[in-house]
């Protein structure tokens, strides 16, 4: 057995610290679309991950003798866990299957898979300390560390800049489950085990295939920020889905979902919005703005740069989106600019569930009351109890209607496939909200006073 040199031990020190960083990346991507990506899921997964990062550390340095051959199962072990528990399709059984609360769900997930793959990983650093030389121990584990966190520096820009961009999620895990494959066939052992080495490389095959293959069969595109699906109808209909969530509808004739036929109703028919210039934050499937002969000028937002492309390419029909399109969070677009809008239409959401936490604050709705004209009008598409008798739906239209105290609300009744139904937990409500000079006025009508007749005779 040819034992790994100071060198090699360097060079495997700083691809575990590239794919460990990864792992943090790959799993928050990954479960975006099913529990979308608030503060709150963030802390829940990295929490994990670090508790795997120091259990893998203390059981690393408990290894006495045979450290290459330990590095060896642990790296092979590590790919087939982060391979196979990372595809979409495991994860996407995995939420169909367990009627949990979302975060418990997210909690179990993470320790199935995440885990154990970060803790084989974390491993790696104090059983490569052996192979480093002869120094003190202050001197080898300051070398492991700073070749281990450089390797993290390159994996969390190469990760998510690089290869999630240009090749898409699946290629992410693919690539990075491979890379600790090919680390352990790197490694020398005893004797060369054919009947260990097949089954194993038998079992990449099958993950690529699960990866990369699913993956293209399902979506158009799998970026950074979203799963794309183009689901098409009887009629020459086409859905978009983002994130499991059923974002638009369009045929040839132009039709729509409700939500944006009302929207697009409201704002061009009765309230007479013309020739007028139109934000809107979360682009959706661009349907607001498609035959439309009002001369609007739109403004579109999303944070997936690519998402302009994929609509164009597979979705609308004629290939147009009918606007400009900026790709950028909508909070930081809002802070870099100081245009004003006639209208702003807030319609994003992570997943088919949650709008994104910081689209959801009264700091938010304060910067949209700065860029909105006066007398503009501001429409949010959100999914709320229709009864409001829940925390969330409750404390939302508080927060709201704190800074734009004149607003309607709609219900626009659909389920998940956007059909008619009846009671449900969760609707679509629609707010229309006025930037007006009289919103503080907080006059009430009693008993004792006429004002209510005089203010009345003053609309007729």
């Amino acid at each position: 057995m040819t034992l790994l040199n100071p060198n090699q031990a360097k060079l495997f020190l700083f691809l575990e610290g590239l794919v460990a960083v990864s792992i943090q990346f790959l799993f928050l991507r990954l479960l975006i679309p099913y529990v979308g990506s608030s503060v709150v899921v963030t802390s829940i997964v990295i929490t994990l991950f670090l508790a795997a990062l120091a259990g893998g550390y203390e059981m690393g340095g408990k290894v006495l003798k045979n450290h290459q051959q330990v590095l060896q199962r642990n790296l092979r072990v590590a790919a087939l866990f982060l391979g196979f528990g990372g595809s979409m399709l495991m994860v996407d059984a995995f939420f169909s299957i367990t009627p949990l609360p979302p975060i418990l769900q997210l909690f179990i997930f993470c320790t199935l898979f995440m885990v154990p793959t970060t803790f084989l990983i974390a491993q790696t650093v104090p059983l490569l300390i052996n192979f480093l030389g002869d120094q003190n121990a202050a001197h080898l584990a300051g070398s492991a560390l700073k070749w281990s966190t450089i390797g993290n520096v390159f994996g969390g820009l190469v990760t998510t800049l690089v290869i999630m961009y240009w090749l898409g999620f699946a290629w992410a895990i693919t690539l990075n489950a491979l890379l600790l494959a090919t680390l352990s066939f790197i490694l020398n052992t005893d004797k060369f085990d054919f009947n260990q080495n097949s089954i194993f490389v038998g079992l990449l095959a099958l993950m690529i295939w699960l990866n990369l293959g699913y993956e293209q069969h399902i979506f158009v595109k799998s970026t950074a920020y979203a799963n794309y699906q183009i689901l098409h109808d009887d009629k020459e209909g086409r859905y978009f889905i983002n994130n499991r969530s059923n974002a638009s509808y369009t045929n040839p004739q132009g039709k729509t979902h409700a939500y944006a036929r009302f929207v697009r109703d409201n704002l061009f028919e009765t309230h007479k919005m013309h020739d007028k210039n139109i934000l809107v934050l979360g682009a959706g499937g661009f349907t607001l703005s498609q035959k439309q002969p009002y001369k609007n000028k739109f403004t579109y937002v999303d944070i997936d740069g690519q998402i302009a492309d994929v609509a164009r390419n597979h979705f609308l029909h004629d290939g147009k989106i009918n606007g400009q399109f900026v790709a950028q969070d909508g909070r930081a677009f809002l802070r870099n600019t100081t245009k004003q809008w006639d209208v702003i239409i807030v319609d994003a959401f992570t997943n088919r569930h949650d709008t994104p936490w910081h689209l959801s604050t009264v700091e938010f709705f304060q910067s949209l009351r700065t860029r909105l004209v006066d007398d503009g009008i501001l429409v949010i598409n959100l999914l709320a109890s229709p009864r409001m008798n829940d925390p969330y739906s409750k404390r939302m239209d508080n927060t709201i209607r704190s800074v734009f105290p004149s607003c309607h609300s709609n219900l626009i009744v659909r389920d998940r496939h956007n059909k008619p139904v009846g009671a449900a937990k969760l609707m679509g409500v629609v707010y229309t909200c006025y930037a007006q000079a009289n919103e503080h006025d907080k006059t009430r009508y009693h008993d004792d006073n006429t004002q209510i007749t005089i203010d009345s005779f003053k609309l007729k």
